[in-house]
């Protein structure tokens, strides 16, 4: 039996190799900064002013970065950002002051500030929502593998060829990958396109879902910047390591089980949806990883090189266990038309973070140490999954009132699969319907046919709100409370809402050839018996 990988994998994996190097670019610094803070006499706060300005840059930029790439598409829009960071990578081994470091390091932010949002958008074009956590899952691993790279190229390449040396190869990189992208999204073009009708931008900057993400982003992400660009020093000056022996022994180690916590929380997800609501599996695993995260505030206590790598490793296992659903949220909500601004938002956010602590860290560092440090990020994840919880979950449930006919009227027509009957007709009967903050999200009808007998008549979700566990909050609404014998016909082809209600319960009665019409279909009869 042969085993065929989608070509539309392929395609996403060659978009991966550009986040490694878009990471490669941004890491080397950091494995070579006691060697470049040595020539620059640059204190550790100095340092973190480095990391600000990259980061700076890269949050101002990364909405603008987000939206050309909207704009452009996908194709030419990668490919100005991957040349012009190449670019500004390559400049880095040229400078002689100080002053030029900040002004490459800035530069290299602004140009990086598109390979997120670009992968993003990739990600919503080239997979079905039920493999976006994979995709994302496969984005962090492209991450991980840049971060990986770094210290191991620092190493090997700095020692005798000096640190500029390296700067110069992984921009070279950048400009090798470019012919490899454009001959392979000629042979594999995605297969769904940016819807026309996106959201208007205005409308998605208003909602307050947006924010919330990037807000969650922002404290569950500190710990992935604490180790991205501080393991080498911590290992320098904690333990009493060269440079050399931290990158060619450890450094490399953590980026490496970040590749397994990406995979592992995305695959987790693949695993728990099985075709149903994607954000409450998102929710469950960013929990367990947030808890575990807890635990980081020992690495400092560690009594050698190899326990606290070891901890170093989980910390960013389970941070990136956790982004890789957050990043992957946005494409959920809002669709594929917005996505690389939807990403580029939580970019945003995390450029914003680091501009901010980096420069705190380093001081913090300065003056007690990393305890202190350490202690702060390990609560973040768990501040973070309060702002996701509330941002994905804040879903109310209501007996319909003539003002939501319209509404219902609206969804029912966006929702062929459902039954199409007359909106004011369901107010004789037991009608709910599910309110997020943008409005009416979706709407079951449940009549009763007997005593002890319920039909369920009707349920239609918002395309927009879909995947969120809006149908099954609805669905359990009616069937709470109430003992007897449940029953609804389902399409035969609606295999989605058909593990739904085997989720809650119920099992086929029967079948009812030629039901639906508008495809003429046969219904499958499904029954619960609630006690």
């Amino acid at each position: 039996m042969s085993f065929r990988v989608p070509a539309r994998w392929i395609a996403f994996a060659v978009i991966t190799l550009a986040t490694a190097l878009n990471y490669l670019d941004r890491q080397v610094l950091a494995a070579l900064a006691p060697e470049v803070r040595g020539e620059f006499e640059l204190s550790h706060a100095e340092y973190g002013l480095l990391v600000s300005a990259f980061s700076l840059a890269y949050a101002l930029s990364a909405p603008a970065a987000g939206l050309l790439i909207d704009r452009l598409g996908l194709n030419l829009g990668i490919t100005i950002s991957v040349a012009v960071w190449s670019m500004a990578s390559m400049a880095t081994g040229l400078v002689g002051t100080f002053a030029a470091l900040l002004a490459v390091r800035a530069w290299l932010g602004l140009a990086e500030s598109g390979g997120i949002p670009a992968s993003g958008k990739a990600n919503a074009l080239y997979l079905p929502p039920r493999e976006r956590a994979l995709g994302a899952a496969l984005n962090q691993v492209g991450l991980s593998l840049g971060a990986a790279g770094a210290p191991l190229l620092a190493a090997f390449l700095a020692v005798d060829y000096g640190w500029r040396a390296v700067f110069f190869v992984t921009g070279a990189l950048g400009f090798l990958w470019i012919p490899l992208w454009l001959v392979t999204a000629r042979a594999i073009p995605p297969a769904r396109e940016a819807p026309g009708a996106a959201r208007s931008l205005p409308e998605l900057v208003r909602d307050t879902r947006l924010w919330g993400l990037a807000a969650a982003n922002v404290l569950a992400m500190v710990l992935f910047s604490l180790w991205s660009n501080w393991t080498t020093l911590f290992l320098v000056s904690e333990h009493g390591l060269s440079q050399a022996e931290a990158n060619r022994r450890f450094a490399w180690i953590p980026p490496i089980a970040a590749n397994l916590g990406g995979f592992a929380g995305g695959w987790a997800v693949h695993r728990m949806i099985r075709g149903a609501e994607t954000q409450p599996a998102r929710l469950r695993v960013c929990l367990w990883s947030a808890l575990a995260l807890l635990l980081t505030g020992a690495v400092p206590l560690l009594p050698s090189a190899g326990w606290a790598t070891l901890a170093i490793a989980l910390s960013f296992f389970f941070t990136t266990s956790m982004s890789v659903n957050i990043y992957a949220m946005p494409l959920d909500l809002f669709g594929a038309g917005r996505a690389a601004f939807a990403v580029a938002t939580l970019t945003f956010a995390f450029g914003v973070m680091q501009t901010v602590v980096s420069p705190v860290i380093g001081a913090l560092i300065d003056l007690y140490g990393f305890a202190p440090v350490c202690l702060a990020g390990s609560a973040a994840p768990l501040a973070a999954y309060a702002i996701l919880w509330r941002t994905t979950a804040g879903l109310k449930i209501r007996r319909a009132q003539e003002a939501d006919l319209e509404a219902i009227a609206r969804i029912q027509r966006a929702s062929p699969e459902a039954a199409q009957w007359k909106p004011r007709a369901y107010l004789a009967h037991d009608c709910r319907v599910a309110i997020t903050e943008r409005g009416v999200a979706g709407f079951v009808v449940l009549r009763r046919s007997a005593p002890g007998e319920y039909e369920v008549l009707n349920l239609a979700v918002d395309p927009g709100e879909r995947r969120r566990g809006v149908g099954t909050a609805l669905m359990r609404s009616v069937l709470k409370g109430r003992p007897g014998e449940f029953f609804l016909e389902v399409r035969e082809s609606n295999h989605e809402a058909q593990e739904l209600y085997r989720r809650l319960g119920f099992r086929e009665a029967g079948r009812r050839p030629g039901y639906y019409t508008d495809p003429d279909e046969s219904a499958i009869v499904m029954r619960f018996q609630s006690c």
